[in-house]
């Protein structure tokens, strides 16, 4: 790849503080690899002298391979660990101080909530959601540079002005109790980081912050890193918080040789702290020796997609170049002028748009796109199912990419709303999905007479004098939701007498008796928990009765959703389900907050937010509900006046970029709250078209828009969003074609879809065989009792069937009073469990009947940690961070040492040089009638055959040939090949020893293993 002009002049700028603004598929990482190039060729800097910066893991590995020879490629985070780790010492942290992941952050933040001696239950606010809002203000401090003393005294200045007033209006008093709430919180914070000094631990916003107080009062820290540093690159630098800019100002200012690459329209993360204004003010926060603003070079020429998507995304950011003056126009090579296409769509109903984005699907995948090549990106998670369903009905391999994605379908909704009311017995918005929901049929009646139910309890206890909390937090919550203050769950257990549906009571009593029995196992570990809900509402065997074909993804899903729940490691041996349920909203609200990277499955259209597209590019892009209130968002962006983890903006390093605060010196008045909220709504707007840009310079050949008149329950219409229109425009001015467009109705028009009723059955009928030959009896006896002739000699033939039916069912309850007990195979199987089977088939029917839950193993978790390594050497990003991957059972690695060992064997084996097609491969393939699920640790195509390798630490008497029999016919039923075709193979580390079966199962030997009942087995 030649460089162009642009790209030449910024890979060798002179050696000052140099910005590059280069757009969207520009190749900024190809210039940052010239430009070190051009530092170590012509500038004589050596490559260890060189230090470059970026965000993701994936973004530093693709830099670091790039570049010539050991140039030092950082996160920015790693870079604020390494100068705690070195220097920690100077302020009182431990040089060894252990990183701690999301998932457990938020595990220990309930625990220190939870043992806090402050008040916090007079905040009005759940348990959950001060856990929440403890980690968002830690957060919002740390990104700011702000300490908590100094919140404090600026909270208290609030605090004092507006008491002076008096008792002030309805929304003065809800700022009031908001900044009430954050003093408090403030003080939790302080003990939150208390805790994790004491525990010698940091989490991701304690890189940042504890780096910057080591550089900002320790000027040998910042001699030693500039000394070391001679030349910088930053990537990426338009997502940089402002702690993060003052950690490198304060690091590489005063005309340091340094080099920004960026692009103001591409800036999608302020809701978490990332200011676009550090690059709009680089060339004065990084100045020349001379003090003159940092040079600027523009980067332009795009190499992604066609010039007519190009197009319509400069028609898109037309209103943001007005804002970022040096941003740029993208223009595509010469070559690419009259490429690219735009389809645009406005659809009467969000199901007809659904259908437009599923036939355009296949079209584009008959005409020779291959499904991974395909992406739809939507604005928020409610939009997934429909999506997701769609496609997978009509055989199109599809598959999400995100928690929040995950977590908005529909099979792994519902275990999370029973997990939140194990936890806690008030959240109505999950008991109402659950009694609401197609498993226990409770109308809208019904759910209004069980809330009028629950507030006749509230009533009844404050007579009683039961309940002091509510009167005395009366007044502070006078706008709360009157559903916050009462618990449905109370009034499931004690419906009372009002005129419910026919057997709702009687629902209501399971529901309470099933929660009962839930909330006992509430202390268990996470993985038995989430198991025994399953269990318990039946959910597994609805999973199981799916037919394969469907199934699939449904439990690839759910397990997925599972691996979410198991990186929820536990702190000293403990769980915490609080901890996991705050962590689990904050990602259902905002994805990338958990950090997680959910891999894409090969060979499927990826379903993802716009978010976590962020560097993606495909050949189609799909674009849907581009509708006003859904694409942008109608979701305010949260507002310290409201939000007690936000702070007010005066405190902010960017507060001269942001809406400045209301005036509270003189009191809050209703106009100066409103001005803030619109100013605040403004702002939002913006971040939502560089959101919008991002989303239509992810094409390369294709790009898909579209929107709807009426959602599924709206009851008003909706509007085509301005990006809609614009990409309408672009399309109609050559860049593509209009699909379609519906005419508007009017205002107070009635929503069609209102109309229709959707239900299902869930779960589905248990043992519904065993229902039928009961129903078939009743209706025998019914019929023969209304029989004249009691000899019943015309009834013969009904007479032997009655009689075969009670045969039946007497030898069903002689095997229930049995202590032997015949166990049938489930009707889908792992392939740990297969080969348990295969070892040991009476054992196998115990555990099968009787399941024990699995005693944590150090030895395990290290087989476990040995995998993650494997994954980070390939420079994988993994699915999740699980604790229970293939080969981790059978491990013994029992110390640390052992561990080191199989790395450093693995590293000396011919394996560390190979690159694998295919690592962590989660398959699920049909045997005998069941489905077989399983996860192969790496696949590698050697000489063009594959190879599926099983990495195995431990000994080779607990390895079963039966294991990769099962991945060598799942990965030839996937890739269309003869089981021949494949060989599979054990690695043992840390000698690297390999041992390949000298036969392996055929598909006829393992269907003979799954074909037959386990009869005879003792399991009772």
């Amino acid at each position: 790849m030649t460089l162009t002009n642009e790209q030449a002049a910024a890979a060798r700028a002179p050696m000052v503080p140099t910005l590059v603004q280069a757009g969207a598929g520009t190749g900024k990482t190809f210039v940052m690899a010239k430009r070190v190039e051009w530092l170590v060729s012509e500038g004589g800097f050596e490559p260890e002298s060189i230090l470059g910066l970026t965000f993701t893991n994936k973004a530093a590995n693709e830099l670091a391979e790039r570049v010539a020879g050991n140039a030092l490629v950082l996160t920015y985070n790693a870079f604020g660990q390494r100068i705690v780790s070195e220097f920690g010492v100077l302020i009182g942290v431990e040089p060894n101080a252990q990183l701690l992941a999301d998932v457990s952050r938020y595990q220990l933040a309930a625990r220190v909530a939870l043992k806090s001696d402050l008040p916090l239950e007079d905040l009005a606010l759940s348990k959950r959601q001060v856990v929440t809002h403890l980690i968002g203000l830690d957060d919002t401090l740390a990104s700011h540079g702000v300490s908590t003393n100094t919140l404090r005294r600026q909270d208290e200045k609030i605090l004092e002005a507006l008491r002076e007033r008096g008792r002030g209006n309805k929304e003065e008093a809800r700022v009031l109790k908001t900044v009430q709430q954050r003093m408090v919180l403030s003080e939790l914070v302080d003990e939150f980081r208390e805790a994790k000094i004491r525990r010698s631990v940091i989490d991701f916003s304690d890189q940042i912050r504890l780096a910057q107080e080591v550089v900002t009062t320790n000027s040998l820290a910042v001699t030693a890193l500039r000394a070391r540093h001679r030349v910088v690159l930053l990537d990426e630098y338009q997502d940089t918080s402002v702690a993060q800019r003052q950690l490198l100002v304060a690091c590489f200012g005063d005309s340091h040789p340094l080099t920004a690459v960026g692009d103001p329209l591409q800036s999608i993360y302020e809701w978490r702290a990332a200011s676009s204004a550090n690059l709009t003010e680089f060339p004065s926060h990084f100045k020349k020796a001379d003090g003159a603003p940092a040079e600027s070079y523009p980067v332009s020429v795009n190499f992604r997609s066609g010039q007519k998507i190009l197009d319509a995304a400069n028609r898109i950011s037309e209103p943001l170049r007005e804002i970022y003056s040096n941003s740029v126009v993208l223009a595509s090579t010469p070559d690419r002028t009259q490429e690219g296409e735009v389809q645009v769509k406005y659809a009467m109903t969000w199901p007809e748009e659904v259908e437009w984005v599923r036939e355009n699907c296949q079209h584009v995948i008959a005409a020779g796109t291959d499904p991974s090549e395909i992406a739809i990106l939507v604005r928020r998670g409610q939009e997934v199912p429909d999506l997701f369903t769609a496609l997978h009905s009509s055989g199109i391999p599809v598959a999400v990419a995100g928690s929040s994605e995950l977590i908005a379908l529909p099979e792994v909704a519902e275990l999370i709303a029973m997990l939140n009311v194990i936890d806690d017995s008030s959240d109505n918005v999950s008991i109402t999905r659950l009694l609401g929901g197609p498993r226990w049929g409770l109308s809208l009646r019904d759910l209004s007479l069980l809330g009028a139910r629950a507030q006749q309890l509230v009533a009844d206890k404050s007579e009683r004098g039961e309940t002091t909390l509510v009167s005395e937090l009366a007044e502070a919550v006078a706008d709360r939701d009157p559903s916050d203050l009462v618990s449905l769950s109370d009034a499931a257990a004690d419906p009372g007498d009002l005129p419910y549906g026919r057997g709702v009571k009687e629902a209501l009593a399971r529901f309470s008796a099933e929660l009962a029995l839930l909330r006992k196992r509430s202390s268990d570990g996470l993985a038995d928990l989430l198991n025994a809900v399953m269990l318990t509402t039946g959910y597994d065997i609805e999973l199981r009765s799916d037919p394969v074909s469907y199934s699939l993804r449904r439990y690839q899903n759910v397990m997925a959703f599972r691996d979410l729940v198991e990186q929820f490691t536990s702190l000293d041996g403990e769980s915490s389900l609080r901890g996991v349920l705050a962590w689990l909203s904050a990602s259902s609200e905002w994805d990338e907050q958990t950090r997680i990277s959910l891999a894409p499955t090969p060979g499927a259209v990826t379903i993802m937010t716009v978010h976590s597209a962020k560097g993606l590019e495909r050949e189609v892009i799909f674009v849907p509900a581009l509708v006003d209130e859904v694409f942008p968002s109608s979701r305010s962006r949260a507002r310290w006046t409201t939000n007690p983890s936000q702070i007010p903006h005066v405190l902010r390093g960017d507060s001269m970029h942001i809406p400045a605060d209301p005036d509270w010196s003189s009191g809050l008045t209703t106009t100066a709250l409103e001005s803030f909220r619109e100013r605040m709504k403004e702002q939002a707007l913006i971040e939502e078209r560089r959101l919008a840009y991002v989303a239509v310079t992810r094409a390369k050949k294709q790009l898909f828009a579209s929107g709807h008149v009426w959602g599924s329950h709206v009851k008003k219409p909706r509007v085509p969003s301005a990006y809609l229109s614009e990409l309408a425009e672009a399309a109609e001015a050559g860049a593509g074609a209009i699909a379609g467009w519906a005419l508007q109705p009017s205002p107070d028009a009635t929503n069609p879809l209102l109309a229709l009723s959707r239900s299902a059955i869930w779960p589905l009928p248990v043992n519904e065989q065993r229902q039928m030959r009961l129903r078939e009896a009743a209706t025998l006896v019914d019929s023969l009792m209304r029989e004249a002739d009691p000899t019943l000699k015309q009834h013969d033939q009904q007479s032997q069937g009655l009689l075969r039916v009670a045969r039946e069912m007497i030898a069903e309850a002689k095997a229930a009073m049995s202590t032997q007990r015949v166990v049938s195979l489930p009707a889908s199987l792992s392939v740990s469990q297969v080969s348990a089977l295969n070892k040991d088939p009476d054992q196998f029917a115990v555990n099968l009947f009787r399941p024990m839950p699995v005693a944590p193993s150090p030895a395990k978790r290290r087989g476990t940690e040995f995998h993650a390594w494997v994954e980070d050497h390939y420079r994988v990003s993994a699915l999740v961070e699980p604790l229970d991957l293939p080969g981790a059972a059978d491990s013994q690695i029992g110390t640390d040492s052992q561990l080191e060992a199989v790395k450093a064997g693995f590293l000396k084996s011919r394996w560390a040089e190979l690159s694998p097609v295919q690592l962590e491969w989660d398959f699920l393939i049909s045997i005998a009638g069941r489905a077989i699920a399983g996860r192969a640790d790496a696949v590698f195509k050697i000489d063009g055959r594959y190879t599926i390798v099983d990495w195995k630490t431990g000994s080779a008497e607990f390895v079963d040939p039966l294991q990769l029999s099962l991945y060598r016919h799942a990965w030839a039923n996937t890739h269309s090949l003869r089981a021949e075709e494949v060989d599979a193979l054990f690695v043992f580390l840390p000698d690297a020893n390999e041992l390949r079966p000298e036969s392996l199962l055929s598909l006829d030997e393992i269907a003979h293993l799954l074909g037959s009942e386990l009869g005879g087995t003792k399991a009772g």
